[in-house]
């Protein structure tokens, strides 16, 4: 679980490995740092408003928030969808307002001191 190393005689090596439990329905079809995704981050576009949905499991409490931004990268709106706990499954199917040059929606988990903790998936809402 390590990469290798030589090491001479007396010396030491230490590579830590960070273990995070979530729970999350099969199948898994991807891992980052926020979680575990088993239903990838889906947009479906109605008018003035974006339906997001998705299926993950989170390694550690707090929000999942929404981000929308620019074709440029710019933050337009940050909305809050859900708590999250890693002991439960995360379940997205959220209706928003869709911010009017919003490019892509980015869905991220932060936890109680506001840090952002790894995005979960990124969803494109308009072509260029």
């Amino acid at each position: 679980m390590s990469p290798y190393a030589t090491l001479n005689p007396g010396e030491e090596y230490s590579f830590p490995v960070y273990w995070s439990p979530t729970r999350v329905t099969n199948p898994i079809k991807d891992a980052v740092w926020a979680g575990a995704i088993s239903s990838p981050l889906a947009a479906e576009i109605s008018g003035s408003q974006v339906t997001l949905k998705g299926t993950f499991g989170v390694f550690v409490p707090g929000k999942l928030v929404a981000q929308f931004v620019t074709a440029k990268g710019e933050i337009l709106n940050q909305e809050t969808l859900q708590s999250v706990d890693p002991r439960e499954v995360v379940q997205v199917n959220k209706t928003v307002d869709l911010p009017a040059d919003a490019f892509r929606v980015s869905v991220y988990v932060q936890d109680d001191k506001g840090e952002n903790r790894g995005f979960l998936g990124n969803a494109i809402l308009r072509p260029r």
